[in-house]
Formats: C-alpha cells, sequence, structure tokens
C-alpha cells in the first residue's frame, strides 16, 4: 500500500510522479507505482527473489540495479535525459 509514501510526500511536497522509489520488494515497487513513481528493484539476495517471480506486465514496468550505486546512475541519467 501506498499510505506511507502518500504522506511523507505531502509532509516533504514531493511530487510522486518526479520521484523514484528504490527497493528489493514487490511491494515497495507496487507502492510506487500506484502513486505514478519511477521504482528500481535492487538485486539483493531479497531482490533476485522477487525478480524471478515478477509477472512480464510489472517487470516492463520497473528498472533493476544490482546495488544503490547503479541505482544512484539510473536515477541521474534519466535525470539528465530528461534535461532537469
Amino acid at each position: 500500500r501506498s499510505g506511507l509514501l502518500e504522506r511523507a510526500c505531502a509532509d516533504l511536497a514531493l511530487d510522486p510522479r518526479r520521484s523514484w522509489i528504490i527497493g528489493d520488494a514487490r511491494r515497495d515497487l507496487e507502492a510506487g507505482l500506484a502513486l505514478g513513481s519511477l521504482s528500481i528493484l535492487l538485486r539483493t539476495v531479497k531482490g533476485e527473489r522477487e525478480l524471478a517471480a515478477l509477472e512480464p506486465g510489472l517487470r516492463a514496468r520497473i528498472a533493476v540495479a544490482r546495488d544503490l550505486g547503479e541505482a544512484s546512475a539510473l536515477v541521474l541519467s534519466a535525470h539528465a535525459a530528461q534535461g532537469r
């Protein structure tokens, strides 16, 4: 569920459509996607299990990174590509 994320966006004046969710659990990604956020799955041990179980429709909507460094690079690259 996205309740905590909604509250964080309200408290911090964040636009969820311009935000990223990075985690190693399907529920993290689904909560972010429900708000319109972009999502990155980390390839931790848990993340690998989650990735293997994702249906193609959800898999197509997320990015995958081996660690936080690679996830950060994905965010920065997307940010630069959008000219922000």
